[in-house]
């Protein structure tokens, strides 16, 4: 990874140069014993496209290697500093010894463990600046360490933009009701101008756990200016077994702390009562879910009665004030809560994965509401049936190089495939433009999304690296240029799977660039639907469908069976730029069992000449002179009934007369190159025999 030096010269921020003196943003990271973790962290930091920065590594007495880690990082960054922590083994003693020394403008906050997406810090600190905001927040995505897989959007960890306002900067009193809970009060998605923390007096709590509740909580308060980023920068890593987080007892009751000292704070302030109902949800939603987590019997009982007996009625909790909270939902949840027995609650409430040891209901158990209706009985089994462990049901292969423009819809579509299990694998082909930066903040979003970077190497190089690292059980294409237009993935390996067919073919369109609003325009054209769609040979349909264009027009209308793929031996040649076509042509005829749906699946994106760089005339030439010597290598020898064998042969003619037509273009003294690109016989006879058809046209010019 190259490394950039402090300068104000290469900062990448919009508004005039700043002294060296006071960076843009300081980042503060407290490192106990995250060995395992702190290299990858330190290097989502110097990743950063904002350049301006101080990092401010405090040890808080680790005793593994992280320090060895840190001290590597530093010799190679210098912007990376080390300083000595209290060792009190709290994260919070830790960042307030960050804090003192902290010169930037605006503090940013990681944990050792955690990730900032590579444009976070660049993207918060624009928004600072243009909103003149003394915070700015973005979403993050929870994923687990021992899996890797990312909680579902909708889950927990979300910025909640729905209850934030459409314009920015706002006051923390504009979303009085959800000030606590639409952020999430975490400093690791913020970042928070210094002046403002100083002005404050503010600093964490000492405790072990939820250490940056109370600096949130009054921050999110006090602060007079309010902005947010409305994408996922951060990636935070849960269920770390080193992390304090992750061994968390279940009567650990920190936040209550937290959440308490905030209170008072406020209170002594004459701040409290704007966000009392604020509070109150906060204390509920905790409440609930530190309630939901408990995995014995004797600190279910524990934290049932705290809460019941203490805190709610601290908080004013009781079913009058549930019904006015601002979460329907939640205030639902508090009710039922108060007026279900302790055990009938645990038995329709405790996560599941992690249950009471407590005896299971012989079947069903039905709550007072849905008594009589057998639909909304509860089972105490947990069902993991939800989500396929195995291999993916699709591996796609994204080839990528300067793509920007049109990469987030090219991944959308295939994102937004429902009802199929993925994997996306993302090759990125030597971009000069935004696009791996793109690429990188998805994968901190998306656990599907594989990133391999190659920097020399055509198309054909790219599709054969992503077809390599596939798992999935059947493998597909795309263009970062493309997208595919319907949900129509989970169909089309139904039906393969129940065929048991190699290949599945669709259509593809080429459609004008999104500049154009294709959403006016008439439909794209489409095969004749009343085309037979049975299964049949590879080579069968080949012949069938020679004379469609768009049949060969790009292999991102194959869904192959990646076991066929592997069996088969067949490569992408990088010696061809427009591969598709030969491709197609040797899969095809290698090929037991295809089919062909007329279903317009493919958008190929019509790019000006400015977007596509021409290839020369000798690349030209040597691509299709060695799509003409593959086809002819595999039609070759094959014994075919004469129909088919026609229809190939003339696709192989068709071949034949685009080579010769850019053989002809070419000076005399770079044909011997076509000739030294293969010393097969086929190769070579068909190099002769494009001499002689150039030779034999000339002689009738000059005749």
């Amino acid at each position: 990874m190259e490394h950039h030096s402090n300068t104000a010269s290469s900062r990448m921020i919009p508004d005039g140069p700043r002294t060296l003196e006071v960076p843009a943003v300081s980042v503060i990271i407290p490192v106990f014993n995250a060995e395992r973790h702190i290299g990858e962290t330190l290097e989502s930091i110097s990743a950063q496209t904002l350049l301006d920065l101080e990092v401010i590594v405090v040890d808080d007495g680790s005793t593994d290697r992280s320090m060895a880690v840190v001290t590597d990082h530093i010799s190679r960054d210098p912007r990376f500093h080390l300083i000595t922590g209290p060792a009190t083994g709290s994260a919070g003693t830790a960042r307030n010894k960050g804090l003192a020394v902290a010169r930037g403008e605006y503090l940013a906050f990681l944990d050792a463990d955690d990730l900032f997406a590579p444009s976070m810090l660049e993207k918060l600190y624009r928004k600072a600046k243009q909103d003149d905001a003394d915070i700015v927040m973005t979403g993050f995505r929870s994923f687990n360490d021992a899996t890797g897989r990312l909680e579902p959007l909708g889950r927990r960890g979300r910025l909640h933009v729905n209850l934030l306002p459409e314009s920015t900067p706002f006051a923390p009193q504009d979303i009085a009701e959800h000030i606590f809970s639409a952020p999430h009060t975490t400093v690791w998605n913020k970042i928070f101008r210094a002046d403002f923390i100083t002005e404050l007096g503010l600093h964490f709590q000492d405790s072990r756990r939820s250490n940056d509740a109370y600096f949130n909580l009054v921050a999110l308060a006090e602060a007079r200016r309010l902005s947010y980023v409305d994408e996922f920068l951060v990636r935070y890593r849960a269920s770390n077994k080193d992390s304090l987080q992750g061994s968390q007892a279940d009567t650990d009751w920190a936040w209550v702390d937290a959440t308490r000292a905030a209170t008072e704070e406020l209170r002594a302030k004459g701040l409290y009562e704007p966000f009392r109902m604020a509070m109150t949800q906060r204390v509920a939603i905790r409440a609930l879910d530190r309630l939901r987590k408990c995995t014995t019997l004797e600190s279910f009982h524990e934290t049932y009665d705290r809460i019941q007996d203490e805190l709610f009625p601290e908080y004013g909790l009781d079913a009058q004030t549930a019904e006015k909270l601002p979460n329907k939902e939640l205030g639902a949840r508090v009710i039922g809560f108060l007026n279900t027995p302790r055990l009938e609650w645990a038995f329709t409430n405790v996560v599941r994965g992690a249950p009471l040891a407590v005896p299971a209901p012989t079947a069903t158990l039905t709550t007072p509401e849905s008594a009589g209706s057998p639909e909304s009985s509860v089972s105490w089994q947990y069902d993991e049936g939800a989500e396929d462990l195995d291999a993916p049901d699709v591996s796609v292969v994204l080839a990528v190089r300067n793509a920007a423009p049109w990469l987030h819809e090219a991944l959308q579509s295939v994102l937004s495939q429902t009802g199929v299990s993925l994997e996306i694998i993302a090759v990125d082909n030597g971009s000069s433009d935004d696009s791996l930066n793109i690429l990188r903040d998805y994968t901190l979003d998306e656990p599907r999304l594989k990133l391999l970077v190659q920097r020399r190497g055509g198309l054909s190089q790219a599709r054969n690296v992503g077809a390599d690292a596939a798992s999935g059980r059947y493998l597909i294409f795309l263009d970062g240029s493309d997208y595919w237009m319907s949900d129509f993935l989970s169909s089309a390996v139904a039906r393969a799977d129940r065929e048991e067919l190699e290949a599945l073919l669709f259509a593809a369109d080429s459609l004008p660039d999104v500049s154009l609003d294709e959403r006016h325009m008439g439909p794209p054209s489409s095969l004749d639907p009343s085309q037979p769609s049975e299964i049949r040979s590879g080579t069968a349909l080949a012949a069938a469908f020679g004379h469609h264009r768009h049949l060969w027009q790009h292999v991102g209308t194959f869904l192959i069976r990646a076991s066929h793929l592997r069996q088969s031996e067949l490569r992408f040649n990088p010696g061809i730029i427009h591969q598709d076509g030969a491709f197609a042509f040797s899969l095809l005829l290698r090929t037991e069992r295809a089919a062909y749906v007329p279903l317009r699946s493919y958008a190929r994106r019509a790019l000006s000449e400015s977007a596509t760089p021409a290839a020369s005339e000798l690349d030209l030439a040597k691509s299709t002179f060695l799509t003409y010597v593959e086809m002819v290598r595999e039609l070759g020898g094959r014994q075919l009934p004469p129909a088919s064998f026609s229809a190939l042969d003339s696709m192989v003619t068709h071949a034949y007369s685009t080579a010769l037509t850019q053989f002809a273009k070419l000076p005399g003294d770079q044909h011997q190159q076509l000739r030294e690109l293969d010393p097969s016989p086929e190769a070579q006879a068909s190099y002769h025999a494009l001499r002689e058809a150039k030779a034999l046209e000339a002689s009738i010019v000059r005749f």
